[in-house]
């Protein structure tokens, strides 16, 4: 998943300070990825906010055989220093 152009994120000296979670479950609702905070290393350094609004992505890869389709997915980025965030669903089917 890729977000471009996201806006309306505190912005502290050129930084921003997002984070990232990422879950996904298949069609069994077994738990298959669960990352509470994937942009934990920017709590406390930010990240700059040319970076942030120019791309902002999660990628993984899963060996689909071992999952019942589809696999049901949502991403929130949210911010660490306001109430913004931004959450996408999105449901995966292997053939």
């Amino acid at each position: 998943m890729i977000f471009e152009g996201l806006t309306g994120f505190k912005e502290e000296n050129g930084m921003v300070f997002p984070g990232l979670s990422l879950t996904a479950r298949d069609n069994e609702n077994n738990v298959i990825i669960n990352y509470d905070d994937l942009f934990l290393d920017y709590s406390e350094s930010g990240l700059s906010v040319t970076d942030f609004h120019s791309r902002v992505s999660a990628s993984f890869i899963l060996n689909m055989s071992e999952l019942k389709n589809p696999l049901h997915c949502e991403l929130t980025i949210w911010d660490k220093k306001s109430d913004a965030k931004i959450t996408a669903k999105a449901d995966l089917l292997a053939e």
